[in-house]
């Protein structure tokens, strides 16, 4: 799929950056280019198909299509259920361009609790 630089922001912290690549074999990786106050620099990330997100979305949201979020772990191999999540990064044949997301708890050294953030495709 490629490489894409997403900038994050948020109420709770100062504007993030960071790179993501997707190879279309190989192992899915996260590194930060504007740390801001990450506790993580790097690590493994995949995309993660589902309808439902626990409430996160808007519900007539989580009817209309099935979702592929992004997810960044904070070790070099994928471990599911932590992390940072991009709700709806990836559309039906492409990236998206904005959407929202939730920061797990411990990611930011600003912030002990998780929190929603805005993102944006840069590049």
């Amino acid at each position: 799929m490629g490489k894409y630089v997403v900038s994050m922001t948020s109420d709770e912290d100062q504007p993030i950056s960071i790179l993501v690549s997707i190879p279309i074999i190989g192992q899915n990786t996260w590194k930060t280019i504007d740390k801001g106050v990450w506790r993580y620099n790097s690590g493994a990330c995949y995309i993660h198909s589902a309808t439902n997100v626990a409430g996160f979305l808007e519900p007539s949201a989580r009817v209309i299509k099935p979702h592929k979020h992004l997810v960044l772990c904070n070790t070099p191999t994928v471990s599911y259920g932590t992390g940072v999540y991009f709700y709806d990064f990836k559309g039906w044949t492409e990236i998206n361009d904005t959407g929202i997301g939730l920061l797990g708890n411990n990611w930011s050294l600003a912030s002990v609790v998780s929190y929603r953030f805005n993102w944006q495709l840069i590049e």
